[in-house]
């Protein structure tokens, strides 16, 4: 099967340009709505493993101006951090992962601005984005159509990595997304806990987490299995170190059971056996919205599914749209019109089922009288926009990149954070209403 690899070869640093290029200063910072976090590494770089020792402190809003950086916080934990993700490595702006600890060093849940208590935490850094919510935005659509996404609250970022004990206007880093990471557990992805004594059925039938990627971001200590479409599906949970070979052979088997029974549908479109090993809905509600907003990395990288106990595979939780909603250079992804995801992956197959299709026309017409219906997604946009309108000024300044070229905008460049919003907005309803014209076509 083709993987579309060359369609994913993104241009280097060099096209990036040099970091310094993207480098402004904050000019004031008197007062924000959102609240405030402050890293403290102690003088310490943060890098991409290991993690080093840092300490959170986080302030509610509003937050009035540096002074109240020096009061008592509203929450303070000391934390591990590393700089994660992939693409967005190479930009000035680095994302960062965290993990909450106890002053003993162990790992600790935390409830962060009222979010579910867990251990692990993305402080997510939109920079490419110059909507600086593409991401915040997909995961509440998915949330409105009944399926979980990553719950997230803007902040801004002040890091201390140069062993100055007070926040100057030298240490502010912009608006980060703090993002819940996606993670088994009640509150994120429902599956039962594995354990490595779970050997036969229906024990051994879950949970599992995958994530569909591409082999070069595949690590030397994680666990993959293989597959007919993707690269690379790797076990995100159980842990590699956790996971027993019977347990690995089972979740391979699932995978290749249901693999056989998605090419069943090139001669027999008539064909429901695939449904034995998927969630039909769920796999219709992700796909729709990540046809809604031309998810660049959908059935590349950042792909999720998840197998609970006595259930089956479910795709999501969706993941990872920077280059979404039409901000994205490659493969035609900037347009309103054409379909993509019948060239990708397991959707390849399932849209030649004619009851997948049913369902998705069907969904669709659903989604599009509740959660996607365009007054409210004209409203959800503002609400956000909103929000960040004082937080986005500081932002462009710290990172003056408005008007201009960031891997992978799609010309011409948004001149403000206005324009930008409005341009989303508009493209994302221009796209809502050529897919209501044609979903009955597909």
């Amino acid at each position: 099967m083709p993987w579309l690899q060359a369609a994913f070869v993104l241009p280097g640093l060099s096209s990036l340009g040099c970091a310094e290029d993207y480098e402004g200063a904050l000019e004031a910072f008197e007062d924000s709505n959102l609240p405030v976090v402050v890293l403290d590494t102690a003088g310490q770089d943060i890098v991409d493993e290991p993690k080093v020792d840092a300490a959170l402190r986080l302030y509610s809003a509003p937050v009035l101006g540096l002074e109240a950086l020096t009061a008592a916080p509203t929450l303070a934990s000391p934390i591990a951090v590393e700089v994660r993700g992939y693409t967005s490595q190479e930009f000035p702006k680095k994302q960062y992962g965290f993990e909450a600890r106890t002053a003993d060093g162990q790992d600790q849940d935390l409830s962060v601005l009222g979010l579910p208590e867990e251990e692990d935490w993305v402080l997510h850094a939109p920079f490419m984005d110059k909507s600086l919510m593409r991401n915040a935005l997909g995961y509440e659509l998915s949330r409105r159509m009944g399926r979980y996404a990553p719950r997230t609250r803007f902040v801004e970022l002040f890091l201390l990595d140069d062993g100055a004990t007070a926040a100057g206007l030298e240490h502010y880093r912009g608006l980060y997304v703090l993002t819940e990471r996606i993670k088994r557990g009640a509150e994120r992805v429902p599956i039962e806990k594995l354990e490595a004594t779970d050997a036969e059925e229906p024990a051994i039938g879950g949970g599992y987490l995958l994530e569909w990627t591409q082999r070069a971001r595949v690590g030397g200590e994680e666990v993959s299995i293989t597959s007919e479409h993707a690269q690379a599906l790797l076990v995100s949970y159980p842990k590699p170190e956790e996971l027993s070979p019977a347990q690995h052979g089972w979740i391979q088997g699932y995978v290749a059971a249901f693999e056989a029974a998605l090419a069943l549908l090139e001669s027999d479109p008539e064909s429901q056996e695939f449904e034995n090993y998927l969630d039909l809905d769920a796999a219709v509600d992700f796909c729709l919205l990540s046809e809604l907003v031309r998810n660049h990395d959908v059935f590349v990288a950042s792909t999720f599914i998840h197998k609970p106990r006595g259930g089956r595979l479910v795709l999501g939780p969706i993941w990872d749209l920077d280059r979404a909603f039409g901000d994205v250079e490659f493969d035609g992804n900037w347009r309103t019109e054409g379909w993509l995801l019948p060239e990708r992956g397991w959707a390849r197959e399932l849209l030649r089922s004619n009851h997948f299709r049913q369902r998705y026309s069907e969904r669709w017409q659903l989604h599009r009288s509740e959660a996607l219906d365009s007054a409210a997604l004209v409203q959800l946009i503002f609400s956000l926009e909103l929000e960040l309108s004082g937080a986005a000024e500081r932002n462009f300044q710290r990172w003056p990149i408005l008007g201009r070229y960031v891997k992978a905008n799609r010309a011409p460049y948004s001149a403000t954070f206005g324009e930008e919003v409005a341009k989303m907005s508009s493209w994302l309803e221009e796209r809502a209403s050529w897919m209501d014209a044609h979903v009955s076509e597909l």
